[in-house]
């Protein structure tokens, strides 16, 4: 019976030993991997047997195989990637508006206000030069054109923005349902005692990916199966995956349930950028630029009605302007198809200029919000550029505590291959003073057989 308690022994032992190399082993194979948690195998005592008032040890056994993790930087690192993701998104989408803009340069918008005045003043001086005339008339429609391009490339970043939205929605939905496969996975490894470090690794790393585009919340139960939710709405568990959908309506871009029509209340990641570019920046900026021209279209209005023509008789009444719509500026017909029907005469003579004088007047009034037509433009312009900063310097912040972070988690999760060969070496003495002792059980066995 001592003889076969010894093999018993021996024998756990060397299946301990091997499978514990076997962790050490995987653990350098991952050593490359960034995703990987280290593992650890814990060997205890085997439960001994009791009997005749003595407890006969019983060897060595595994008693668990755990991932070495620690689940508070995991939650700081989600929590940061959501902020980079969104303001490195925020930064790149105003940086293709400030581009649109042009601003400061020979082609950007405000120097083709700006030479839109002037030439008035130009015309002032020579009010019967038809050269002069046609010049206002130049100017006017190379300001139409700037602004009608400038209004046309936001609209197609607003179109980017929304098939960029819809892709990274499609990756929402397809890394969602990943997580939910894992989280089945790890739940029936759970209900059978297997260990499933590699599927909680899988799975951290795609909620990570998730977290870069959406505001996620996760938490975890007892059997460690993930619940995620995304801008407050239940997104995945082990029994359940929330699809999500494109919502464009009323002038906003936001994710929505495809059951049942839940808008999500985005916060931060990707989607919150591109949303809030969407929503409320690049509408934002069309509503000044909207300003700007309204107001430049009634006052240039309000003064050339009050002016008369060069043409024969003198007219009054005629407006510079038709309108302001949708980012296209229209200049009178009448006037561009007969330069003498711009009226800056204010009593009819000729040579007159002085309602030329007040046209050219008018970008030194203050008419938006106590600010001329340049200052309330260029105000928007600086806007667009410190916001642009704004998102560039927390976006290096950020990432300086991700870096931080990340060297934590390295430091405390990372394997380190000379600790692990320092295990194997130690695992594979253990594990060959147990195959000695299998031998010399074999050995006693010989002697008692052959004393028989």
């Amino acid at each position: 019976m001592a003889i076969s308690r010894i093999f018993n022994i021996s024998t756990r032992s060397l299946s301990a030993y091997q499978k514990a190399m076997d962790v050490a082993a995987h653990n350098v194979a991952n050593a490359g991997n960034p995703n990987y948690s280290r593992q650890r195998v814990s060997l205890e005592s085997a439960i001994p047997q009791i009997g005749s008032h003595f407890a006969w040890g019983s060897g060595i056994r595994i008693g668990d195989i755990r991932r070495i993790h620690d689940s508070l930087i995991d939650t700081q690192i989600i929590r940061n990637n959501q902020k980079y993701a969104a303001y490195k998104k925020q930064s790149e989408v105003l940086g293709q508006v400030e581009a649109v803009f042009g601003e400061p340069s020979e082609y950007g918008l405000s120097n083709y206000i700006n030479r839109f005045f002037d030439s008035w003043t130009s015309l002032s001086a020579s009010p019967n030069s038809i050269e002069s005339r046609k010049e206002v008339i130049y100017a006017a429609q190379n300001l139409s054109s700037k602004v009608s391009d400038v209004y046309q490339q936001l609209n197609l970043i607003e179109s980017d923005i929304v098939n960029s939205f819809r892709e990274k929605t499609k990756q929402v939905n397809n890394l969602l349902k990943q997580i939910g496969d894992l989280n089945k996975k790890i739940f029936e490894a759970g209900a059978m005692n297997t260990e499933a470090n590699d599927l909680m690794d899988n799975r951290d790393k795609l909620i990570k990916d998730l977290s870069k585009l959406v505001d996620l919340k996760v938490s975890y139960d007892k059997n460690g199966v993930a619940t995620l939710y995304v801008g407050g709405i239940f997104a995945v568990n082990a029994d359940a995956v929330t699809q999500f959908t494109v919502d464009k309506s009323e002038g906003k871009l936001t994710l929505k349930t495809v059951k049942g029509g839940v808008k999500t209340a985005l916060s931060t990641g990707e989607l919150f950028a591109l949303s809030d570019a969407f929503t409320n920046k690049i509408t934002n900026y069309k509503e000044r630029l909207k300003n700007v021209f309204e107001t430049i279209v009634d006052e240039v209005n309000a003064l050339h009605t009050k002016g008369y023509t060069i043409d024969k008789p003198p007219r009054m009444g005629i407006k510079f302007f038709d309108s302001f719509e949708n980012g296209k500026l229209q200049i009178n017909e009448q006037v561009l198809r007969d330069p003498m029907k711009i009226a800056v005469s204010s009593d009819g003579t000729a040579g007159n200029g002085d309602i030329a004088v007040a046209l050219a007047g008018i970008k030194d009034k203050k008419l938006l919000e106590g600010m001329t037509i340049g200052q309330y433009y260029s105000e928007m312009i600086n806007d667009i550029g410190n916001t642009i900063n704004n998102a560039n310097n927390s976006k290096e912040s950020v990432n300086l505590v991700l870096q931080q972070l990340n060297a934590q988690r390295d430091s405390y999760s990372a394997v380190s291959i000379d600790e692990e060969m320092t295990n194997i070496l130690k695992y594979q003495k253990s594990y060959d003073a147990s195959a000695k002792l299998v031998k010399m059980a074999n050995d006693m066995l010989d002697t008692l057989i052959n004393m028989v």
